[in-house]
C-alpha cells in the first residue's frame, strides 16, 4: 500500500493529462474524415495510448502482484517514456491535421473568391443596365417637361434679381465683417503653430527612459551568458573525458525530445548521475541546446531564450555572479533584453516597481509580471545548468529554491506564453525533488548501453523524426527492463 501511495500521485497526474494530449489532434476528425494519412497517424496515436494504458495497469496492480516482472520504479520509468512518445505522436498528428485543414481552407477561399468575382461581374452588368435605363428615362422626362422647366427657371431668376437689388447695402456690411473675422482667425492659428514649434523641449522632458537605459540602470552585462556557454562549447567532448554512451543517451532520450517539441508549457529536470565537475556530458548538451535557442531567438519568431550556467560561477566571494540573486537579476535582464519588442518603457517601469536587486522575492515578482504580459504566441525557453553547485551553503540553496520554485509555479499555471523550463545537473538535485513530479525528472544512467561513438552531428538526433516507440514490445506479459544500478 505504501508503494502504491508513493507511485499513485504521478500516475494520477499522467492519467489526468491524457485528455488534454488527445483532444487537440482528434478535434479534426470531422474535417478530415476521409483523409487516409490522418487516420493512419490517428491509429498510431491510439496504439501508443493502448501501450501506455497497459503499462499503467501493470503499475497499478504491481503492489498486489509482486511476482510480475520488473519493479514499480522501472514500470513508472517506462510509463513516463510512453507519455513522452504519445505527446510527440499527438503533436505530429496535430501538425499534419492543421496543415491539411489550412490547405482545404485555402482551396475553399479560392472557390469563394471565384464565385464572388462571377457574382460581382453579374451585379456590375445589372448596375450598368439599370444606369442606362435611368439615363434614358431621365432624358425622356426632361424632354417632356422642358417647356415647364424653362418657364420656372426664368421666373426664379427674375425674383432673385429683384431681391438682390433691395438687400445690396446690408450684404456689403456683412462681407466686411466676415473678412475681418477670417483675418483674425488666421492670425490666431499662425500664433498657435509658432508656439508649438518654439516649445518642443517641454514635451521631450516628459519622455521616460528607454529600454537600453533601464538595462544600464540594472547594471546588466549581456556578455555573461554567451561567455559561459562558449566555454562549454569550446571543449572537445571525448578529449575532455566525456563518455560517448552518456552523451548519446541524453540526445536520444524521448523525454528531452518531447520537452523540446511538444507545443505546451513543460518542465524537465535532468540529473546526470555523474561526478560533480563543471564539465560534464549533461552540461555540454545543455550548452548546445542554449546555443540553438539563441540562434532562433528573434522577436519576429516570437521566441525568447534565457539561460544561466551555475557551474561557471561556483565560488562565492570570488565571483559576483555566484549568488542566486545575481542569477535572478541576470535572467530578468535577459528577459527584458530579448523580449524588448514585446515591452514598452512604461510597462517595464510598472513591472520593475518595488524591485530590490538584493531581495529575491522582488526579483521573482518582476519576472512574474513580465512573463504574464507575453502573448499566447510567444515561446520562452528558460535553462538553468549546474544546479548542484548552488546547493551549498544552505543560504544559497534556499534562495535558489525560491527562484526556481517561483519559475516552476508560473510555468504550471500560465495561460499566456508557452514556458519551456529546463533544469540540469551533473549529479543529482535533491533539494528540488519535493516540488518536481517524478515524471518531470530524467535520470541519466551512470553506465548506459553503448550506442556508438559520439560525433558532433549526433546532436541533430534531438530533432529527428520519432520512428518507433522506446520499447516495441506489445506483449502484456513481456518482462520490464531492469533499472540501471546507480
Amino acid at each position: 500500500m505504501t508503494t502504491y501511495m508513493y507511485q499513485g500521485r504521478p500516475l494520477r497526474s499522467i492519467l489526468e493529462g491524457l485528455p488534454g494530449i488527445l483532444n487537440r489532434p482528434t478535434s479534426f476528425i470531422d474535417v478530415l474524415g476521409v483523409d487516409e494519412e490522418f487516420h493512419r497517424k490517428t491509429s498510431a496515436v491510439y496504439s501508443c495510448l493502448l501501450k501506455l494504458l497497459r503499462v499503467s495497469l501493470k503499475l497499478f496492480l504491481g503492489s498486489r502482484n509482486s511476482d510480475q516482472g520488473g519493479t514499480d520504479s522501472s514500470k513508472l520509468e517506462k510509463l513516463v517514456d510512453r507519455v513522452a512518445t504519445l505527446k510527440i505522436r499527438a503533436k505530429k498528428l496535430h501538425t499534419y491535421a492543421s496543415s491539411v485543414s489550412y490547405l482545404k481552407l485555402k482551396e475553399l477561399q479560392v472557390l469563394q473568391e471565384r464565385n464572388l468575382v462571377v457574382s460581382s461581374l453579374s451585379l456590375r452588368a445589372q448596375d450598368e443596365l439599370k444606369q442606362k435605363l435611368d439615363e434614358t428615362l431621365q432624358r425622356v422626362m426632361a424632354l417632356e417637361g422642358l417647356k415647364e422647366i424653362l418657364i420656372d427657371d426664368r421666373r426664379r431668376d427674375l425674383e432673385q434679381l429683384q431681391s438682390k437689388a433691395l438687400e445690396q447695402p446690408e450684404n456689403d456690411d456683412a462681407d466686411v465683417k466676415e473678412i475681418g473675422q477670417e483675418v483674425s482667425t488666421q492670425m490666431t492659428q499662425e500664433s498657435s503653430i509658432d508656439t508649438a514649434i518654439c516649445e518642443p523641449s517641454e514635451n521631450a522632458k516628459d519622455q521616460g527612459p528607454t529600454i537600453t537605459q533601464i538595462l544600464e540602470l540594472l547594471e546588466h552585462d549581456p556578455s555573461v551568458m554567451p561567455r559561459d556557454c562558449s566555454k562549454l562549447l569550446k571543449i572537445q567532448p571525448l578529449r575532455a573525458g566525456l563518455k560517448s554512451s552518456r552523451l548519446l543517451y541524453v540526445v536520444n532520450n524521448i523525454r528531452l525530445r518531447a520537452w523540446l517539441e511538444v507545443d505546451e508549457s513543460s518542465l524537465l529536470l535532468i540529473n546526470g548521475s555523474g561526478d560533480p565537475y563543471p564539465i560534464s556530458e549533461v552540461s555540454y548538451i545543455t550548452a548546445r541546446l542554449v546555443e540553438s535557442f539563441i540562434m532562433i531567438s528573434r522577436p519576429a519568431r516570437q521566441i525568447i531564450a534565457m539561460a544561466y550556467f551555475c557551474g561557471q560561477h561556483r565560488h562565492m566571494g570570488a565571483d559576483i555572479y555566484a549568488s542566486p540573486t545575481e542569477m535572478g537579476m541576470n535572467l530578468l535582464c535577459q528577459l527584458i533584453d530579448t523580449g524588448k519588442e514585446s515591452f514598452t518603457s512604461e510597462i517595464l517601469l510598472d513591472a520593475l516597481d518595488g524591485l530590490e536587486p538584493s531581495d529575491m522575492a522582488t526579483i521573482c515578482d518582476s519576472i512574474d509580471r513580465l512573463l504574464a504580459l507575453l502573448g499566447n504566441s510567444v515561446v520562452v525557453f528558460i535553462v538553468v545548468e549546474g544546479l548542484n553547485f548552488f546547493s551549498y551553503p544552505a543560504s544559497r540553496q534556499a534562495e535558489t529554491k525560491e527562484l526556481l520554485g517561483r519559475l516552476i509555479s508560473f510555468q504550471r499555471r500560465t495561460e499566456s506564453a508557452t514556458i519551456k523550463l529546463l533544469l540540469t545537473c551533473p549529479t543529482r538535485v535533491l533539494f528540488l525533488e519535493d516540488i518536481i513530479m517524478s515524471f518531470e525528472i530524467m535520470t541519466v544512467p551512470r553506465s548506459p548501453p553503448d550506442l556508438g561513438v559520439w560525433k558532433d552531428s549526433a546532436f541533430n538526433k534531438l530533432f529527428d523524426e520519432v520512428s518507433s516507440d522506446p520499447d516495441n514490445s506489445s506483449d502484456d506479459n513481456s518482462e520490464e527492463p531492469k533499472e540501471s544500478t546507480k
